[in-house]
């Protein structure tokens, strides 16, 4: 801002002396047709040609003051444009830096242009290579590639993966996308790293307790099942398939009447609609 005063202030001050110069000019050539001898032809027509040329340079110093003025009010609006393209980066990329998934974005070609934090403590800085050559030390894009295939259709792609580092194993989701321009062009791909770890711990170790009842509840010689409040078989024992000589594939998300006699699975839901109001009435 003070530079842009100090440039305005030099050009009043050059048009200023520019001027001052024109009227000094005029005034000498009137002193000479006035002081130093009668006026003559010639001397009224130097006087008329210097008025002239003397309005002539006025109106061009005042032209060239006008494209000046345009000119500085052309860089001022570029200028502000641009603080406010420069703004409006820098809060994007502080919104995007404070997310807590990975965020990365390459260009056409799959080379890292930009990665925030998250992205980072990830899978490392590798800002300026090759997404293939740096996650998967390949020499070419992946056949497998989402950002490949979205770049081709314009689709969101969503997968699972499992990348070493030195810390341990860590599982991810990842979520490709393109970005195109206002007339439907790529210009670049996007990717979000979710870290899904504890989920995949979580749900293995759900497995893993499912799977140990599971082991408990076959070991009862009593048949077993168990389902939910629609009357959808969740699961049962190797006694009751053995009981009901159905195997658990043609139980387990089946209602009584889909794989039960008729009385019998009337028998059941008759059971069922008594233990869900027994059980209501209780609470």
């Amino acid at each position: 801002m003070i530079d842009q005063k100090s440039k305005i202030r030099s050009q009043r001050i050059t048009l200023l002396a520019m001027c001052l110069l024109v009227l000094f000019w005029m005034l000498d050539a009137a002193v000479d047709a006035h002081l130093f001898g009668e006026e003559t032809y010639i001397q009224q027509r130097e006087l008329a040609i210097r008025i002239i040329f003397a309005l002539l340079f006025i109106a061009f110093i005042f032209y060239i003051r006008r494209v000046m003025l345009q000119r500085d009010a052309l860089e001022a609006a570029l200028q502000s444009a641009l603080d406010d393209a420069e703004a409006e980066k820098e809060r994007t990329t502080a919104i995007v830096s404070a997310m807590g998934d990975g965020i990365s974005i390459q260009d056409t070609d799959l080379k890292v242009l930009y990665q925030n934090d998250a992205h980072k403590a990830l899978v490392g800085d590798h800002v300026g290579e090759y997404c293939y050559s740096a996650y998967q030390m390949n020499d070419k894009a992946c056949d497998f590639c989402d950002l490949v295939k979205s770049f081709r259709d314009g689709n969101v792609y969503r997968r699972e993966s499992s990348p070493a580092r030195s810390e341990g194993k860590i599982h991810v989701e990842i979520i490709s996308s393109s970005l195109r321009d206002k007339n439907g062009k790529v210009v670049a791909g996007i990717e979000m790293v979710r870290d899904i770890t504890k989920r995949k711990q979580t749900e293995a170790e759900l497995e893993r307790q499912a799977n140990l009842l599971q082991r408990l509840i076959d070991t009862i010689p009593s048949p077993i099942f168990y389902k939910d409040r629609n009357g959808v078989f969740l699961g049962c024992n190797e006694a009751f398939t053995h009981c009901s000589g159905i195997a658990k594939s043609g139980v387990i998300g089946k209602t009584a009447s889909q794989f039960l006699p008729p009385h019998l699975a009337a028998a059941q839901e008759n059971m069922d609609r008594k233990l869900f109001a027994e059980r209501c009435a209780g609470i």
